[in-house]
């Protein structure tokens, strides 16, 4: 998740978190067929139908964000800025493959959680260091920190409930549930965000 955080900030820089966001959501798709081979899962048709779905929303999004950017930038430009979150959302779906391995072997959710938040976190402030890019807290200002923190505690419950979910679940079950979250993302964009960050239409929602 490390590397799919990573291109997913990173594809909300360049395109915007409500085209970013549905992107991502692609690693259902990825996370189904690893878990089809590697766990031997078999998902119903309808699960299956509902994780194509998925990918043709993906598809929508990809040449909506394609043709809408030509008249500023380049078709490969364009591209190249879709493969941002494209690359995230592989990342990702490995994700739920490797912790539904771990949990099966019989290792308690929140100890798999915490073991996943320390590399990650360790793994990134090895990066900034690397960088020479370690923030200083006092540089970002009180309001930013408020908000970032509140970011902080929600993705902190996300990642509770869903490895909870991963706990009693299979992962042809959870990663599709988890992909609804572009349609909040997309309403909340609609209400919070500037206009001049987001362009949310009705063919995106």
């Amino acid at each position: 998740t490390l590397l799919g955080r990573t291109f997913y900030y990173a594809g909300i820089k360049k395109i915007g978190a409500s085209r970013t966001s549905p992107i991502i959501t692609s690693n259902t798709l990825y996370a189904t067929v690893l878990a089809i081979f590697l766990l031997d899962e078999q998902p119903s048709l309808f699960r299956l139908l509902g994780i194509i779905l998925v990918v043709v929303g993906v598809v929508t999004i990809t040449y909506e964000t394609a043709n809408e950017d030509q008249a500023q930038t380049s078709l490969r430009d364009s591209l190249l800025a879709l493969s941002i979150p494209i690359l995230g959302s592989l990342f990702y779906a490995l994700e739920p493959i490797f912790a539904s391995v771990g949990l099966t072997e019989g290792v308690q959710p929140m100890v798999g959680l915490s073991i996943k938040t320390a590399t990650a976190t360790t793994g990134f402030a090895l990066y900034l260091w690397w960088r020479k890019e370690l923030p200083q807290l006092t540089s970002i200002g009180a309001r930013k920190l408020r908000y970032l923190a509140a970011a902080g505690v929600a993705n902190t419950m996300f990642l509770v409930l869903y490895y909870s979910a991963l706990g009693l679940a299979p992962v042809t079950v959870v990663a599709p549930l988890k992909s609804s979250n572009p349609l909040m993302v997309i309403i909340l964009s609609a209400i919070f965000m500037p206009k001049r960050l987001e362009k949310i239409n009705p063919k995106l929602l």
